[in-house]
């Protein structure tokens, strides 16, 4: 985010109006993910991640708006439970060879 819009998420999840324009943009990507392929859950990771309530409540309404309910897709949409490592034990998970 930094290198797109010029300041950390951090920051920039403190302004309100960045958190409302972003979440429209966000939610439409999602969106053709969800229609798509009608993931279980959609799990964010990294800096955004930690933007919590700020950046997931608003997000959540968002998808909901723009998902049609006829769709009957799942709407499952959270942060990533190991943080900035997650990106690292996805990899390690990958390259263990199965027992």
């Amino acid at each position: 985010m930094e290198r797109d819009y010029g300041q950390t998420a951090k920051v920039l999840m403190q302004d309100p109006e960045f958190v409302k324009k972003y979440v429209v943009d966000l939610a439409h990507g999602l969106k053709a993910a969800v229609m798509m392929l009608n993931p279980a859950r959609i799990v964010i990771g990294g800096g955004i991640a930690k933007a919590g309530d700020a950046l997931f409540v608003p997000l959540r309404a968002e998808l909901r708006r723009q998902v049609t309910g006829w769709s009957r897709a799942r709407l499952d949409v959270v942060p990533a439970g190991l943080g900035d490592d997650s990106v690292l034990y996805g990899c390690l998970a990958l390259i263990r060879p199965s027992s």
